[in-house]
């Protein structure tokens, strides 16, 4: 894979046009310099993730700002994608997954870590589509939505939402796609308000009982919920 990559993005037209803001207005133009600059397919403009025919089982996040030496976001997509896998091995939980992710160094570029120099490769999961699989988490059964709000509190997981966590087609594992660290997500508060967006609160108010709060610290249901409206 590295080395079909460094062919790909040795090209400057193929970096210019990936690391360069995509426009809309100027979407088949920027799908069809791909292709034609080592074959890649654009499959979502807005996060920039890309594929290659030659490598099918796995997708390329670049980054949105080409020369940022400063930020440090895809590294730590790989370490928290590392820690979150750990985790389901060591507690033997087989129904969600986190795919695996490698960095990727740039050619041309130097060593110095950063999202500048550095690309994501991940391993890509058969996902359902948007819609059904909004509608199966947010029917998810008690004893399922219980098991997957402990492990997200566990991994300090804030950024909940169907556009992050999804089924598989399979319809029965759930994948956490994105694993971007957040700095200020120690708060199982958080993550359990962030919780009730995505399954039915009905659901997520039989799970927060008195065990479950004083377990992992929680703040009740009726308050959660009411600080969740107020934020709204």
């Amino acid at each position: 894979a590295k080395q079909l990559l460094d062919t790909v993005f040795s090209d400057k037209i193929v970096c210019d046009t990936l690391f360069d803001p995509i426009k809309y207005e100027t979407l088949k133009k920027t799908k069809q310099t791909l292709r034609e600059h080592g074959g890649l397919e654009l499959n979502d403009y807005c996060r920039k993730v890309v594929s290659h025919p030659d490598l099918p089982t796995l997708l390329i996040k670049c980054g949105r700002e080409r020369n940022d030496r400063a930020k440090w976001d895809n590294i730590s997509r790989v370490c928290e994608s590392q820690k979150m896998r750990d985790h389901l091995l060591k507690e033997g939980i087989t129904d969600i997954v986190v795919p695996h992710k490698w960095l990727y160094h740039l050619p041309n570029h130097d060593d110095h870590f950063c999202d500048g120099n550095y690309e994501v490769v991940v391993e890509k999961l058969d996902i359902l589509k948007t819609k059904e699989n909004k509608k199966l988490l947010h029917d998810l059964p008690i004893n399922r939505a219980r098991h997957l709000l402990s492990y997200l509190i566990e991994m300090n997981y804030p950024d909940i939402s169907d556009h992050n966590i999804y089924f598989l087609k399979d319809r029965k594992t759930i994948a956490i796609v994105d694993t971007e660290f957040w700095h200020w997500a120690n708060n199982p508060n958080w993550v359990a308000k962030r919780f009730m967006t995505l399954v039915n609160s009905e659901t997520v108010r039989a799970i927060l009982d008195d065990e479950f709060c004083t377990q992992y610290k929680l703040k009740t249901f009726e308050v959660l919920y009411q600080e969740l409206q107020d934020k709204k």
